[in-house]
């Protein structure tokens, strides 16, 4: 259920970071550096136990440079003329040193394999990824992903295409905050998420197979650097430490859903890419009482187990 978009580069601490850029754009012999960047995706849980399947199709996964400025220089021209909106983006090719690249309006293009990806089999944890490149070094602050298309399959084969808002022709855009630094020869991933739940919504009747009339694809991402979070696990029980399946774990922060996890068969589950600091975590199934816990920290490049007991509604 989950497909994964990742940017691979090893970053520390921020002002580190900043300052070690900074200098390496003022030593000439790294003029032409470049790191490697690799891109998963992931996703957070649709809970339809009648869905089979959620497709989607992308075919191209770029990284903006901040400033909007294609760093290098343009050797050749694509296609004889400018990209544009419709999915010709890439109309020129740059070098960087002994690298060559495709950019345009500062989006420097990582993969254009297409890639069919089922979210549902990106569950709990498991990511895949989409994208390893090796990057000019500098500040990215956004990732654009073109999306073909995406389909909702049910579990009696009832297939539901979508129309893809600015997925296909502009992009899917999703801001880095913070940015991304990428350094001379160092790695580091980005997490992409989509978070189904949020993503499908459904027209008719979603209690009913009968009643469903298709699905409208409104995708809800975040882009989290994993160098940077830190991950949530944990056991949902009832009684006697039976385990509960099927539920559905929500991590928030204030007002705002984070992401979103659905246990396992055997009660688990695990949420990745959790930017440090301190969370609720909400645990809801049918039948049972919602429960919440405060306080919930998470920590940097590090594990944090919470178990959840729910009881019965009487």
């Amino acid at each position: 259920m989950k497909k994964f978009i990742g940017i691979t580069f090893l970053l520390g601490m921020a002002v580190i970071v900043l300052n070690s850029c900074n200098e390496l754009w003022k030593d000439p012999s790294k003029e032409n550096a470049t790191g490697h960047v690799t891109v998963k995706i992931t996703d957070a849980p649709f809970p339809a136990d009648f869905v089979e399947a959620a497709l989607v199709t992308i075919d191209r996964v770029e990284l903006r440079k901040a400033g909007s400025k294609c760093p290098g220089s343009p050797v050749t021209t694509q296609n004889g003329n400018k990209g544009n909106a419709k999915g010709n983006a890439h109309a020129y090719k740059h070098s960087y040193g002994d690298l060559e690249f495709d950019c345009d309006s500062g989006f420097v293009t990582i993969a254009t394999d297409s890639v069919e990806l089922n979210l549902f089999e990106l569950r709990n944890g498991v990511t895949e990824i989409l994208a390893n490149a090796e990057l000019p070094v500098g500040e990215y602050d956004m990732i654009r992903l073109h999306v073909l298309d995406a389909t909702i399959v049910l579990d009696d084969g009832t297939s539901f295409p979508m129309k893809v808002p600015s997925g296909n022709t502009s992009g899917l855009k999703i801001k880095l905050s913070p940015s991304l630094v990428v350094n001379d020869s160092e790695e580091t991933e980005i997490l992409v998420d989509f978070d189904l739940s949020r993503s499908f919504i459904v027209k008719g009747n979603a209690k009913s197979k009968k009643g469903i009339q298709g699905f409208i694809f409104k995708p809800v991402i975040r882009a989290v650097q994993e160098s940077q979070a830190g991950l949530l696990r944990g056991f949902v029980y009832e009684g006697d430490e039976i385990p509960v399946p099927g539920a559905t774990v929500s991590v928030i922060l204030g007002n705002d859903t984070i992401t979103s996890a659905i246990t396992s068969e055997i009660g688990t589950y695990k949420i990745l890419g959790l930017p440090a600091g301190t969370y609720n975590v909400v645990c809801e199934k049918e039948g049972y009482a919602k429960q919440e816990t405060a306080g919930v920290v998470i920590t940097e490049r590090k594990s944090t187990t919470q178990n959840i007991l729910l009881v019965k509604n009487p």
